[in-house]
């Protein structure tokens, strides 16, 4: 496997159309009142929310979003057995056109826009390039993503650039719309 491109280790899994960042979306605000909203109110929606998904830990992401941007969303899945690392992963997102990396908001507005069209049982990663996401006190880089169980239920988690992906983690892939060709 060590042989194969990572371009060929990939495919589309969903097409899940376009997002359109809402127009009272505030890139500095984002994470922590979409926890407000989903997590901490009397109804959770959240099995399970990592704590460090702040605004202040994923303030400086590869795309700050804008209102009235429009991005293209597809699910790209690994195609080829065992694990593959963040940076094969990043170099097959960045041969699609006009992709983008809006990390940890760039995957809450997928959760409030698209939630109901990823497919269960999948875990859905929000990459960014390792300098620009967060980065705790012993040093680890941190990817956000959306996790759905078989039966529906969502957590929102960190996983380590650092570390290798399994196969049931996906590729959520952002393509700016207004970008021209």
């Amino acid at each position: 496997m060590s042989g194969t491109l990572s371009t060929e280790k990939f495919a589309l899994f969903a097409d899940l159309g376009i997002i359109t960042v809402p127009e009272n979306y505030v890139h500095g605000t984002q994470l922590n009142l979409f926890r407000a909203r989903y997590q901490d109110g009397e109804e959770m929606s959240f099995f399970y929310y990592n704590n460090a998904l702040t605004d202040a830990n994923f303030l400086n992401p590869s795309c700050v979003l804008k209102p009235g941007d429009m991005l293209r969303l597809r699910v790209f899945k690994q195609t080829v057995g065992g694990m593959t690392t963040s940076r094969e992963r990043m170099m097959f997102l960045k041969t699609q056109s006009k992709v983008v990396f809006p990390s940890a908001q760039g995957a809450s507005l997928v959760w409030e826009q698209k939630r109901g069209m990823l497919p269960k049982g999948y875990s859905y990663c929000s990459l960014d390039e390792r300098s620009q996401l967060w980065e705790d006190i012993r040093g680890y880089h941190w990817v956000s993503g959306i996790n759905v169980t078989s039966h529906g239920k969502f957590s929102f988690f960190l996983g380590q650039f650092d570390r290798d992906w399994g196969d049931d983690v996906t590729l959520l892939c952002f393509c700016d719309e207004s970008l021209s060709v």
